[in-house]
């Protein structure tokens, strides 16, 4: 009897001091168009770590300085959060919880593009629709860059859930008006 209260009790316990794991919701956005920067995102919500850690991020690449030299060549880029206001006037497209791994590989992808040397923005080739297709990529989606949809947030975004069947509950959570 004794050894059955004992194996229950450091069940018990096992639960109730376990490991906390990372529980993060990665979601994808978009704002068609537009004078604001940048048109795809994504937002990082929940804990992490043995000590609940509040995460909320938002990520998105845009060009440094918005000017007519986007539209000649590389120019410097800059992966920076968006203001709260932005991502409500923005479009929800789904969202992910992610594992502990696909956490890490996030913030993996955030630093590289971060740290990207130089003009590392191109309207061709590594703009915010391309940031996103990496993030999706990090974390196991399968993603098709498409050369028709690489200026087409909105497009891409929903390429990449016909893409996943597993993303069979998206968010659209369409964008309410924007205040700043």
């Amino acid at each position: 009897m004794f050894r059955r209260f004992s194996v229950a009790f450091s069940f018990i316990l096992f639960f109730i001091a376990g490991p906390l794991q990372a529980a993060v919701t990665l979601t994808f956005y978009s704002k068609e168009l537009g004078a604001t920067f940048p048109h795809a995102f994504i937002a990082l919500d929940g804990t992490t770590g043995p000590d609940n850690a509040l995460v909320k991020a938002t990520y998105g690449f845009t060009a440094k300085r918005i000017s007519p030299a986007i539209l000649m060549g590389d120019v410097e880029g800059i992966l920076e959060p968006v203001t709260e206001s932005y991502r409500k006037a923005s479009d929800a497209h789904f969202s992910i919880e992610l594992t502990d791994a696909q956490y890490a590989a996030v913030l993996a992808t955030v630093e590289k593009w971060k740290n990207m040397p130089g003009k590392s923005y191109s309207l061709n080739k590594r703009n915010c629709v391309f940031f996103v297709g990496d993030v999706a990529r990090a974390v196991g989606l399968t993603v098709v860059e498409d050369p028709k949809l690489m200026k087409k947030p909105r497009s891409f975004t929903q390429s990449i859930m016909k893409l996943n069947p597993q993303l069979s509950a998206p968010v659209q959570q369409a964008a309410a008006a924007a205040t700043d």
